[in-house]
């Protein structure tokens, strides 16, 4: 009978030894499960960022290019006017010397 007993308690053990290994298993396999699955949402944040740094930097060079033709057309226009005041002021002088002649 007491043979009976330890069998019983030996296969009741290795019964509860065996759930806790299988719930281990299980919790090992979760928590491995949930790591991956913040590792692809870290790996999505950072191409996430990194398409957004990209789409960023595209738009300063869109908007650099169009200061840098703006400045161009300025500068031609400035160039016309100084011409003009310049002619001008020239005429302007002519007319005062015949005047003064």
């Amino acid at each position: 009978k007491a043979d009976k007993r330890e069998a019983g308690l030996i296969r009741r053990f290795e019964a509860a030894s065996g759930e806790y290994t299988k719930r281990l298993a299980e919790l090992q396999a979760a928590r491995v499960a949930s790591l991956g699955y913040i590792q692809k949402e870290i790996d999505a944040l950072d191409l996430r960022d990194a398409t957004r740094i990209e789409s960023h930097l595209a738009e300063i060079k869109k908007l650099k290019g169009i200061v840098l033709e703006e400045r161009e057309i300025r500068l031609k226009h400035d160039e016309l006017v100084v011409d003009t005041i310049l002619r001008e002021r020239s005429a302007l002088e002519s007319n005062i010397f015949d005047l003064v002649r």
